[in-house]
């Protein structure tokens, strides 16, 4: 999943595809294994300027909850923050 989020933290695009177009199943990944992918994520033409963040995450097919990383030496966190981009 990723998304991205306005000032206020709503969702103003998203995107929801499985890793690796599904060829390579979360099942199969080694704890702690990088997984690089590639995905695009359409904005919206009336998109108004600003501050925004761009978060990806993962869920559980089964039930979509989202799984917890960590962020920090102790925080946790449902989603990771990719970047703070300015749209003008």
């Amino acid at each position: 999943m990723a998304q991205l989020l306005n000032e206020s933290g709503q969702v103003v695009a998203g995107l929801e595809e499985e890793p690796a177009r599904g060829f390579y199943p979360t099942l199969n990944w080694a704890a702690g294994e990088l997984v690089r992918d590639r995905h695009t994520l359409g904005l919206p033409a009336d998109l108004p300027a600003g501050d925004y963040r761009l978060i990806v995450g993962v869920y559980r097919a089964a039930d979509r909850v989202r799984l917890e990383t960590k962020v920090g030496w102790f925080g946790k966190s449902d989603h990771w923050m990719v970047k703070r981009l300015e749209i003008q």
